[in-house]
């Protein structure tokens, strides 16, 4: 048992050296060069992809035009990450594959595509799109259980060494060996999905390098800590057991707070703060429902009195709960419309509704039910409700995984929207900013076809929805001292696809048209 406590001293001791600031964001890829759909008269050298943030690269892959994927590597400085290309030769069209873990701990991916030369029929393949569905559904479960081991577990060992003050029960210890289990599956999981690759890639050792320094290894050191912090507190006796639960407590909320989407939502003096004081709560709160149905079940004057206690603690982490989490929600969700329409607010919709009913139950346990000792069998039964119910609230919470919240949304909504259009006579570059419904910006720089400036008489642009009678905006475009033709505040009546058309009179009088659809943001 000494060596034991050396151990977690040990490793209590690494986490603090490895605590990082918290980051600020989560990732969007704001442009790449080339941009998509580009037309390159000369192969590029490098791509270059610039986020909103800093990112580590996974898995970047380059696929040529005859279907061959060649691997890249990455070199980030500060939001780019610079990936240099092998020699070129051929012409056609390629498609760049990304993979990268933003600042929130989860991993982000995507691609785009560019030619050299004239564009070929190039078909994208699947492997380079996301990550194997059994390592995605694998690392949900292993994540819904080290969170459910975090808060029973860890919660659990606090009612047995502070309320109870007895030894760990084999049901709280059996919750705490298993959350042991999870730390490096998840790990290894995780990096699997950040190489975009299947479950034969945790035999690779350069599976386990990727996840390494990313907000989700710390987390999960964190939650390791205070794993084996709890476990060891379950074979001490008086103050030694309650100090090594509480500072596992301590590391419940690290974990919490290190990250997650909520982790990175403005403003961080807030919400981190709030994120620790949320995660911290919720474990004394839910860990000690099982111990305390346990308890009940035994009977006597003895559980009786834990049972008042813990009746007279649970107000005050409830209201820091409540508190927190409102702090939370408002930081991630712009306006109350993001409730309906988002499937990040859908889900905390849900999510509140079974807290909802959970705080209900728990009302009924503390007002109605507990000082009533002929009451015991109908607040076990409570119990047993509350946990099967927020058993559903993480259910729900993994799922926002896949879900970015609507700050994130609304980032990425003024983010611009940058295109190719080609023809033989005549190409543009062009950007809309922002790339969603409202007043814009258009700018395109024209180009023949081979690759030289264009002088035309007169630009117009029109976007027009694709359905027939559908409705169009059109405008004529000024060219200004850069050589861009420009529009500005031209007003897209709504989100949605539409058809990008330049109506452009040529230097000779004849009239080219270049089309392209385009998705505008809602």
């Amino acid at each position: 048992m000494v060596q034991a406590r050396k151990y977690a001293l040990v490793l209590l001791a690494f986490l603090c050296l490895m605590l990082p600031n918290v980051a600020s964001a989560h990732a969007i890829l704001l442009k790449s060069d080339p941009q998509d759909g580009a037309m390159l008269s000369v192969p590029p050298a490098r791509v270059v992809l610039t986020f909103n943030e800093p990112v580590q690269p996974g898995k970047l892959a380059l696929v040529q035009p005859d279907g061959t994927i060649l691997p890249l590597e990455g070199l980030t400085t500060g939001n780019e990450v610079d990936v240099e290309l092998p020699s070129l030769s051929a012409q056609g069209s390629r498609i760049v594959g990304w993979h990268v873990a933003s600042a929130d701990g989860h991993p982000v991916d995507g691609t785009f595509r560019f030619s050299v030369g004239a564009p070929s029929n190039l078909v994208m393949p699947e492997t380079l799109e996301t990550s194997s569905p059994a390592v995605r559904s694998l690392l949900y479960v292993t994540r819904l259980l080290f969170q459910f081991s975090l808060l029973f577990g860890v919660g659990g060992a606090v009612f047995w060494t502070w309320i109870q003050d007895g030894p760990q029960d084999r049901f709280t210890a059996m919750i705490l060996r298993l959350g042991l289990l999870t730390p490096p599956l998840i790990y290894g999981l995780q990096g699997a999905d950040l190489a975009g690759q299947d479950l034969s890639a945790l035999l690779l050792a350069e599976t386990w390098r990727l996840p390494f320094g990313t907000p989700m290894a710390q987390t999960l050191l964190a939650g390791l800590a205070a794993l084996v912090l709890a476990f060891v507190s379950g074979h001490l006796w008086e103050w030694r057991g309650r100090l090594f639960s509480f500072v596992a407590l301590v590391m419940v909320g690290f974990a919490f707070c290190l990250s997650g989407h909520a982790a990175t939502a403005e403003p961080t003096f807030l919400t981190v703060p709030a994120l620790f004081l949320h995660g911290v709560s919720l474990a004394f709160w839910l860990g000690c429902l099982l111990p305390l149905r346990h308890v009940l079940t035994r009977g006597g004057e003895e559980g009786r009195e834990e049972l008042l206690l813990f009746s007279r603690i649970i107000p005050f982490p409830v209201l820091l709960i409540l508190g927190s989490g409102a702090i939370l929600i408002r930081a991630q969700l712009p306006s109350l419309a993001d409730l309906t329409s988002t499937d990040y607010g859908r889900l905390l919709l849900l999510k509140l509704t079974l807290v909802g009913v959970v705080l209900v139950a728990a009302a009924l346990n503390r007002w109605f039910w507990t000082r009533d000792p002929e009451m015991v069998w109908r607040l076990r039964r409570s119990i047993s409700v509350e946990i099967a119910l927020i058993f559903g609230v993480l259910l729900l919470v993994g799922l926002w995984r896949f879900t970015p919240p609507p700050r994130v949304l609304a980032e990425a909504a003024n983010q611009p929207i940058s295109l190719h259009i080609h023809t033989l006579p005549a190409m543009a570059d062009v950007d809309i900013l922002p790339g969603r419904a409202g007043p814009v910006h258009i700018r395109a720089f024209l180009e023949t076809g081979e690759f030289e400036a264009l002088n035309p008489r007169e630009v117009t642009v029109m976007l027009k929805a694709p359905d027939a009678g559908g409705e169009s905006v059109s405008a004529p475009m000024l060219r200004g001292a850069d050589g861009y033709f420009e529009v500005a505040n031209m007003t897209i009546p709504s989100g949605g696809r539409w058809v990008l058309t330049f109506s452009i009179v040529m230097p000779d009088g004849s009239t080219q048209s270049l089309s392209q659809p385009v998705e505008i943001r809602g």
